[in-house]
């Protein structure tokens, strides 16, 4: 899942959730991927589910930070082309639906037709220090996705991003990029695919 994806289903899940702190929460739902401005692997931050469950024993004052987070790293589990495979109505569309066009087309989809106002805290805290994460680091990476989540135009989408994080050229994110931006180039196309996306009800079914 892309970074706003994480936290409009994050959106949803606050009042099941019910974290204490709201801008920690959110926090914490976007957090694990700031692996990639630290130049580390998936599996340095998104971490198993029970580990982060010993962690909110171990930080109680981080509770609400890693609800969030543990919703981000479930939600990592999703298989997303599954769903829109299963829920598409459009079959010939479907079947060219790989995981990572999937988790882009949804992206686009949120930024585009779910706009809701975040606010994260940013904070450096232990939890994030124990995984080798800097305060400059996560300063800089909370202010790219804050502004991320407020663009004005969400058509910018993945490629802003790129900027406000300095990895323009990165092979890691580029070809989610280029997929943004193929679907990007047929606003016919583009909306016609939205129509499935809420027609098929896979909002529902991610959630």
């Amino acid at each position: 899942m892309n970074p706003y994806s994480h936290l409009v289903v994050a959106s949803e899940l606050e009042a099941a959730v019910a974290p204490d702190d709201i801008q920690e929460y959110y926090w914490g739902a976007i957090a694990p991927d700031i692996r990639y401005i630290a130049g580390m692997q998936r599996q340095q931050t998104h971490l198993p589910p029970q580990d982060i469950m010993d962690s909110i024993y171990r930080y109680p004052h981080l509770r609400s930070f890693l609800q969030g987070y543990l919703v981000h790293c479930l939600c990592d589990e999703i298989e997303l082309d599954r769903i829109f495979s299963s829920h598409f109505p459009f079959f010939i569309i479907k079947n060219k639906m790989t995981p990572k066009k999937s988790a882009v087309l949804l992206e686009l989809f949120y930024l585009e037709n779910k706009r809701v106002d975040f606010q994260i805290s940013g904070t450096c805290n232990e939890f994030m220090q124990d995984l080798g994460l800097s305060r400059d680091l996560t300063d800089r990476f909370s202010r790219a996705i804050s502004r991320y989540t407020a663009l004005k135009s969400p058509q910018a989408g993945l490629g802003k991003l790129l900027q406000l994080l300095g990895l323009e050229g990165d092979p890691r994110i580029n070809s989610y990029v280029a997929s943004a931006e193929s679907f990007q180039k047929s606003w016919l196309k583009k909306n016609i695919l939205f129509l499935a996306i809420k027609a098929g009800g896979i909002h529902r079914s991610v959630v």
